[in-house]
């Protein structure tokens, strides 16, 4: 509730201020009948009325009611007024996250005045929310009862079919907490307070604010001590008695199997087993004796003890003895809650995810058949590595575990299930044969694959030997032919030998500029690679900014986009330039090193990596070709490290020292292992075009990469400074 009413000091920071023309409102009925838009334009209010409820950590917000109806006065940081004060409230409308409320309030207080009389309502009536803020009176039956604060009770009643909660301030701080409510039937008088869904503005659930304990009446008292009531067997729970008197509770006594959570546990007696619903029951292990207090109730058409106070009444004595029914008798659901062992055959093994909401481990769910019967275990496996589980499909499997029973629709149990322990439940009593299903299957499939591919060898060799036929036949042909002209070949074979010398010259001219053609392509290729991905990939990071920052900074996002644009353009200029004269520069005053820096700022501006580029040694002046392709290789070496080492921290590095250049990328990913890198053949470039590149300015390329210890590219290159020529003195 207090973040509730956080939420609305926050949310009613930025409405309008008082409007001179508009009459303030002074019923709170006008106020509650305002829609969410016309209280959202912060109407003048001043109403006068008795404040029905406060609390002191409330940060000074109060109910407050006059006779037309009660509404919630906002944060205002002061000492909010007393219960029972008469008060005048000036401020302004706020929809607020159900009902509409009275904002940044100033109130003048009046004198005293009697509490409102409490409107008597239908349980149906107080659970639709539609009296918010508004005194009422209501009954029902204590399931719980506990202290909230040193002067606050929490009480946990039941009434029509409906739950909620009811907060009780003591008459006196001394007052001890009232156990003896529990079970009984009271009456009590406060403040219908409403829980909201803020994304949807709507109701979550309702509560009770009762200013003083004097305001709780106790209709009936619990007409019998249940710690005083002979024990009930647990089988018992849920069965016709006709000495239950409604709202009386039941005492049972077991051994718990199971715990679920921190609220729900297993117990089993000698009649069976029950589950255990109450507060905090984290503190029971299985093999702990107890005894339970609490209210018979169904769940899924299955007896439960809700609301259950659970006492521990000695020292641990160890788990009951397995049962071993039949698995009809399973079905029945006689042993619902009760520690059994059954002999099944593994029919099929699935996993998913764990649902503790820690993120960690799996759960494992098998399927068995026992008797043509089919079940499904379950258990939860908290390794951190997925092991491989020690049984296999088509194996018999002897299980130990909780049997939980399942109803249909109508409420009758024709289902189980096993909750085991862990996979130490289970032993394997045959193994699965070899040839089982998944193998059978897998040897089926190769055996057809194994035929097909058979069948299409033989069709292929009996084209082949039909070519091969025809070709005998052809030669046979042409060499009759050729016999017959062998006169005419002899005297024209000089012009002949002169015709052929000129066709292999000619094929030769061709070869040549087949390879130049490829070459170019490859060059073009590589250059498209390096500039047209090079740049998207930088457009994708500044898209993938602006879309993190569109709901929180839009103004950040629209300045991404900007840079989007940018680099849009700049990448289709560069692809225009690379089709024309593939330059990579427009201007003589060309610094590698400025060049990389420029680079890194338009590939990481707006997003957490951070790139450091760095010099030493005297630059030395490089030709035209080598500063296009070292600043290529720099480029790639860098897409490669933020596409996929996962590193938000990299260096690249120019070291220049007497006749050689080293340029260095490295990054603190999660690196690779380069026996096993993507080459060409899979699509990918990126490491082959670098190597190209290298080569082709007479350099070398090393790349130095190992799984978890991230990655360093190193290009190589003999330079030659300008004294080097100059002969030494």
């Amino acid at each position: 509730m207090c973040r509730f009413f956080a939420w609305l000091l926050v949310l009613g920071i930025g409405l309008t201020g008082l409007r001179a023309d508009e009459p303030p409102l002074t019923q709170a009925r006008d106020v509650l009948a305002l829609s969410a838009d016309q209280a959202m334009r912060g109407r003048p209010v001043r109403v006068r009325g008795v404040v029905t409820y406060t609390n002191p950590s409330w940060a000074g917000q109060y109910f407050v009611q006059d006779e037309t109806g009660g509404i919630f006065v906002g944060h205002s940081g002061n000492t909010p007024p007393a219960v029972g004060q008469l008060v005048e409230v000036r401020g302004k409308s706020h929809p607020g996250a159900f009902a509409p409320f009275i904002n940044t309030p100033e109130w003048t207080v009046l004198g005293d005045a009697p509490l409102p009389t409490a409107l008597e309502i239908s349980m149906e009536r107080f659970a639709s929310g539609i009296d918010d803020g508004l005194r009422v009176e209501v009954s029902g039956r204590v399931r719980r009862a506990f202290s909230k604060s040193p002067n606050e009770w929490l009480l946990i009643i039941s009434s029509g079919g409906h739950r909620f909660e009811a907060t009780v301030t003591p008459a006196r701080p001394d007052m001890p907490l009232p156990t003896t409510w529990v079970g009984s039937l009271l009456r009590l008088r406060g403040v219908l307070g409403a829980d909201y869904q803020l994304h949807r503005r709507g109701l979550a659930m309702v509560r009770l604010f009762v200013a003083t304990s004097d305001e709780v009446t106790v209709e009936q008292p619990e007409e019998i001590n249940p710690y005083e009531s002979a024990l009930s067997p647990l089988a018992r729970v849920g069965q016709y008695r006709r000495d239950l008197a409604p709202g009386q509770r039941t005492r049972v006594q077991g051994v718990v199997v199971a715990r679920f959570g921190k609220d729900t546990l297993a117990i089993e007696d000698d009649s069976g087993g029950l589950i255990i619903k109450g507060g905090d029951l984290g503190s029971f292990l299985p093999g702990d004796p107890v005894e339970a207090v609490g209210f018979e109730g169904l769940e899924d058409f299955l007896p439960v003890l809700q609301d259950s106070v659970v006492v521990k009444i000695g020292e641990p004595r160890g788990l009951p003895a397995i049962i071993r029914p039949s698995v009809d008798q399973l079905l029945l659901g006689k042993f619902h809650a009760c520690l059994v062992g059954v002999e099944a055959d593994l029919i099929e093994i699935s996993e998913r995810p764990a649902t503790d909401g820690t993120g960690k481990g799996r759960e494992i769910i098998m399927t068995l058949q026992s008797a043509g019967k089919t079940f499904k275990a379950d258990f939860a496996d908290d390794g951190l590595e997925k092991a491989p589980l020690p049984f296999e499909p088509s194996s018999r499997l002897a299980l130990t575990g909780l049997c939980l029973a399942e109803a249909n629709a109508i409420g009758r149990v024709d289902a189980f299930r096993l909750r085991l322990d862990g996979k130490e439940t289970v032993r394997v009593i045959r193994p699965a044969p070899w040839l089982n299903p998944d193998r059978l299957r897998v040897a089926l499939l190769t055996t057809i694959a194994c035929m097909i591919l058979f069948g299409l060898w033989a069709l292929a060799s009996l084209r082949k030997n039909r070519r091969l036929k025809s070709e005998i036949r052809e030669r046979k042909k042409l060499t009759a032919e050729l016999e017959q002209a062998k006169q005419k070949l002899s005297l024209r074979v000089d012009e002949r030998t002169e015709e052929l010398k000129l066709q292999i010259s000619a094929r030769k001219e061709s070869e040549v500029r087949f390879k130049a053609v490829i070459g170019e392509r490859t060059r073009l290729a590589q250059e498209l690679h390096d500039g047209l991905q090079q740049g998207l990939t930088g457009v994708a990071l500044q898209l993938d900014t602006a879309s993190r920052l569109r709901e929180r900074a839009p103004d950040q996002s629209l300045h991404h986009l900007e840079l989007a644009r940018t680099l849009m353009r700049q990448t289709h200029a560069d692809l225009r330039s690379s089709v024309w004269n593939l330059r990579s520069r427009s201007q003589e005053d060309f610094s590698l090193v400025e060049a990389l820096r420029q680079s890194v700022g338009r590939f990481t501006e707006g997003t957490s990596i951070t790139v450091k580029v760095s010099q030493t040694g005297e630059p030395l002046p490089l030709a035209e070709l080598q500063e296009e392709n070292l600043l290529r290789i720099g480029q790639e070496a860098l897409t490669n490290a933020i596409k996929h080492s996962k590193s938000e921290q990299m260096e690249i590095h120019l070291d220049f020292s007497p006749g050689l250049l080293v340029l260095r990328v490295r990054d603190f990913g999660i690196g690779f292992s380069p026996a096993h890198v993507h080459g060409p053949a899979q699509g990918h470039f990126g490491l082959s075009g670098m190597a190209e590149r290298a080569q082709r300015i007479g350099g070398s390329l090393e790349i130095h990469s190992t799984p978890g210890a991230g990655t360093l590219v190193e290009a190589s290159l003999r330079i030659h400074h300008p004294t080097d020529a100059e002969p030494s003195s």
